[in-house]
């Protein structure tokens, strides 16, 4: 069994789709999440012992995603964690989730380094509703969004929140980022291979990457530009697509 842990818009069914073309490898979708489509696992509202069983009584290497806010616990505490967003239902699931993986389980930590296409991308999937592309879809329309800059360091802080959250949980876990999954493709699928335990042979994503300039996507990206100067996260505006 193995497990990916991660946030949304972060690569999960680039990686996911990928993984699903090896010949030895199953990986189910986000099969705690009450609104998201599970992508293979036989069953809906599943429960923690169920998924788990299920994935080690394969006989192929088998495994699910998950976002590192399912089941948060009691003593995972960080900004933007309070009350109102733990009582999400996409949150408020999977109790006891992360304590009951066995410890030897391979988890593939997967992030994003530009937190600010990160949140330009979730933020048009929301309003789209459209969370994937697969290949030979039609590529949707380009979309413009204004962004609040208060709600995008709020944004920011959350997911280094759960990211230092993530890496607690599991210190020996493999951190990727969609980065490396995009840029360095081959060499990044080769490490999560051998991690896993499968041989390594070449993977085919079967999602489409839509990548448009911030400064098209953005509409006061100029606002955006100059709220990011001076901090630590003014090299997110030197990236250029989402």
């Amino acid at each position: 069994m193995f497990v990916i842990q991660s946030l949304p818009r972060c690569g999960t069914h680039l990686l996911r789709t990928a993984l699903c073309s090896h010949g030895e490898i199953t990986c189910f979708g986000e099969v705690f999440n009450p609104g998201s489509e599970i992508h293979g696992y036989p069953a809906k509202h599943p429960t923690v012992t169920e998924v788990l069983g299920h994935c080690l009584s394969q006989s192929r290497q088998t495994g699910f995603v998950a976002h590192a806010y399912v089941g948060l616990a009691d003593h995972e505490i960080g900004p933007g964690l309070e009350r109102a967003f733990r009582l999400r239902a996409d949150v408020n699931v999977a109790h006891g989730l992360w304590e009951a993986i066995p410890r030897d389980t391979p988890v593939v930590t997967l992030y994003r380094e530009n937190l600010l296409e990160r949140y330009v991308s979730q933020r048009i999937a929301e309003r789209r509703q459209i969370w994937l592309v697969s290949k030979g879809q039609p590529v949707p329309l380009m979309e413009r969004i204004r962004v609040d800059c208060n709600e995008m360091f709020k944004d920011f802080a959350r997911v280094e929140a759960l990211m230092e959250i993530a890496r607690a949980r599991f210190p020996d876990a493999l951190r990727t980022s969609y980065e490396q999954l995009v840029d360095n493709a081959d060499s990044t699928f080769g490490s999560i291979l051998e991690f896993i335990g499968v041989p390594v042979t070449p993977l085919v994503p079967g999602t489409a990457k839509i990548g448009r300039p911030l400064g098209e996507t953005i509409v006061n990206y100029r606002e955006v530009r100059s709220s990011l100067c001076g901090t630590r996260f003014e090299t997110f505006i030197h990236e250029t697509t989402i």
